[in-house]
């Protein structure tokens, strides 16, 4: 089955009168989708609009032709929702709690809860682990048990946020296989300001700051956006102002004790300057300083 998610106009203020989202618009269909942008952009205010914890101010929003907002509980039944921290019961198994949320969720027959649970802690890889405290889990196995219940009820719509935050690179790259096999048949929305996990994971993806939609495509449209643009020097400490105030930078690191400055501009910006092949990265600063 094929999904769609109509995101049109949708803006969020606060009630001490914080514009957390600003005419956002987006079509997504089955796949990842990569949602970038700095701490405080909005992506979590998107995302909880969506799974119906917050109404919008205005704009509309529909999944495979339901009205999100005019059928909020119906939506829930369609969507599974990862936030970026959430509570778990203490002196609770794994598979005690992952039964009692599909419940919570209309999974009423017993015989069909059984058989999802058992599915999900198997896809997930802690089946193992079904008898142990969710509690005493780590950081990785709490995060696939984070996925397991986003995906009880067989939703359409898969919403994670900061889902790699604090974990070790392989409970990380644990973690990104499982949301990349399960990309192939729903919607997948990684909400993230990673960019190399939307490099590997996501077919489209879109850039949002101060609560905007600021760019959208391929990360392929986003690369070529740069190309033959991306300039890279090393530096003494003392240059790196001088060369802010001359160029257009898109990130200043430290490489080998050097520090080593890049930068956007079509033509060679100044002496010692060379010419690199261009990341993704590279083309989310330049977006998100506005230098396009």
């Amino acid at each position: 089955m094929n999904n769609n998610l109509h995101i049109t106009n949708l803006s969020k203020t606060y009630a001490n009168g914080i514009n957390a989202l600003s005419e956002v618009s987006l079509h997504l269909e089955n796949g990842m989708f990569g949602l970038l942008g700095p701490n405080g952009a909005g992506k979590s205010s998107l995302m909880k609009t969506i799974v119906g914890l917050q109404r919008p101010t205005s704009g509309s929003l529909s999944l495979n032709g339901t009205d999100v907002l005019a059928n909020p509980l119906e939506i829930k039944r369609q969507v599974g929702y990862l936030p970026q921290d959430f509570g778990i019961y203490p002196r609770v198994s794994a598979l005690d709690l992952l039964d009692h949320i599909a419940a919570l969720k209309g999974i009423s027959n017993k015989k069909e809860r059984t058989e999802q649970v058992t599915w999900l802690l198997e896809k997930t890889n802690l089946y193992a682990e079904r008898k142990r405290d969710v509690s005493s889990f780590s950081g990785g196995m709490r995060q696939r048990f984070g996925i397991a219940q986003a995906l009880l009820g067989n939703p359409r719509c898969i919403i994670v946020d900061e889902p790699t935050a604090g974990l070790d690179p392989e409970e990380r790259n644990r973690f990104n296989t499982v949301l990349a096999e399960l990309g192939k048949d729903v919607i997948v929305i990684l909400s993230t300001h990673l960019v190399e996990d939307v490099r590997n994971l996501c077919s489209s993806m879109a850039i949002i700051n101060k609560g905007r939609v600021i760019a959208h495509g391929t990360p392929a449209e986003f690369l070529a956006a740069v190309e033959n643009c991306v300039w890279q020097i090393t530096v003494e400490p003392h240059e790196i102002t001088r060369y802010k105030e001359r160029c257009h930078i898109l990130s200043t690191h430290i490489q080998s004790g050097a520090f080593v400055i890049t930068a956007l501009a079509e033509t060679c910006p100044d002496a010692g300057f060379q010419h690199i092949t261009p990341r993704l990265e590279d083309a989310y600063f330049a977006h998100l300083y506005g230098y396009f």
